[in-house]
């Protein structure tokens, strides 16, 4: 990792917004490509899931990145994980809100398979996450603004019940239920068969 990525990262990881401004002002396109040589996260991922008690800190170096042309919201790290899902899993209610103020997208998937990372199922899902992890006012948030998710399965086939339950997060667990359940959703499950040939000549 070069230098200026690692003081990058560094200036995420501790939510240094001034240090962030510094980088960003010695070359603006810092931001938009630092991947991180290990998980491939951007700074927007080290930030949004950093375990900080100046939450003012951490929202005001989201700000910071976000309101850089430069910098995709729905950028993937390796696993294909997004800012969003690392606040969901995370915990980082905060974090959360930001990114969906900048229009972060709640259907992208993760994928694992085949990658030489660390990471949870293939095909999960913010809600996902927060899920497995308890966060039982982010699950909240998520299943509201997309409720299609609460069905949705990984490639495992586990949907987030599924998840909670396996995590022993049994409040979150019998929460989503109890909204799959109820009379305010209607989802209709369509699955398609298809058949691929090739004609030998």
């Amino acid at each position: 990792m070069s230098t200026s990525f690692r003081s990058f990262f560094e200036a995420c990881a501790c939510c240094d917004v001034e240090e962030l401004q510094k980088q960003y002002d010695s070359d603006p396109s810092v931001p938009a490509k630092a991947a991180h040589s290990i998980h491939g996260g951007s700074g927007l991922h080290v930030v949004a899931s950093a375990v900080t008690s100046l939450k003012s800190k951490q929202l005001e170096c989201l700000d910071f990145l976000l309101s850089s042309a430069s910098v995709d919201v729905n950028a993937r790290s390796s696993n294909g994980s997004t800012a969003l899902h690392w606040a969901a899993g995370s915990g980082n209610i905060d974090a959360v809100r930001a990114l969906l103020r900048h229009s972060a997208d709640t259907r992208i998937p993760s994928y694992t398979w085949g990658r030489q990372v660390f990471g949870k199922s293939s095909g999960q899902l913010p809600l996902h996450w927060a899920s497995e992890s308890g966060e039982s006012e982010i699950v909240e948030l998520l299943s509201d603004i997309d409720p299609l998710s609460l069905v949705e399965v990984d490639e495992r086939g586990a949907s987030a019940v599924d998840v909670a339950e396996k995590a022993l997060q049994f409040p979150v667990m019998d929460a989503l239920k109890q909204k799959i359940n109820s009379d305010s959703y209607v989802v209709l499950l369509i699955e398609r068969e298809m058949e691929a040939s090739k004609v030998i000549s």
